[in-house]
């Protein structure tokens, strides 16, 4: 059998790989718009009830720059997720004068793994964490103000809002934890 380098290209593989779960806080948009019940990262828009594409979005770039697939391993491009609930928590770059929320993710397609955290071509938001777990160290006008925005968030992508207990759990239905192999 004689297999042209055209056919190799061509070959697409199906998405028979299991999506990998992640963690992230998305800033709670400021200043607020309508609609403003929608999560954003990095210009990226995740879609809600259905997959967000990743796209390069990167500054400065123009015809000399080869225009690539995000996530690209020369690049910081593609869908960012922690792999664990507690780095999540602690990053600390992504917020707004309007607070933050924490969202459960999966990711799939060409996904890139580094120590802590992938980058994915596609992903989607699963669950929620309640602020009352998340924001138990905040004043409760805060929490409130937090957990009315998020009850139209979670609505608007139609996903619920767990403890963080139960986060971990109701994610595995979707995808798999990263698990790093050594050789």
């Amino acid at each position: 059998m004689d297999i042209t380098v055209e056919a190799i290209e061509a070959l697409r593989v199906p998405d028979g790989f299991t999506p990998v779960v992640g963690f992230r806080r998305f800033g709670i948009p400021w200043p607020p718009r309508e609609p403003e019940h929608y999560l954003v990262q990095k210009g990226h828009r995740w879609m809600p009830q259905e997959p967000t594409v990743a796209e390069c979005r990167r500054a400065g770039s123009s015809a000399h720059v080869r225009a690539h697939t995000a996530p690209y391993q020369g690049c910081g491009c593609g869908l960012h997720a922690w792999m664990d609930v507690e780095e999540a928590l602690r990053y600390y770059e992504l917020t707004t004068m309007r607070g933050w929320v924490l969202a459960s993710v999966i990711g799939w397609g060409r996904v890139l793994f580094d120590e802590d955290f992938w980058r994915a071509e596609k992903a989607l938001v699963v669950a929620f964490a309640d602020p009352k777990d998340t924001h138990a160290d905040k004043l409760e006008i805060v929490r409130e103000r937090t957990a009315r925005w998020l009850e139209r968030a979670a609505e608007n992508y139609d996903v619920p809002i767990l403890p963080l207990q139960e986060l971990m759990e109701y994610t595995l239905n979707y995808g798999e934890e990263y698990v790093e192999q050594h050789g």
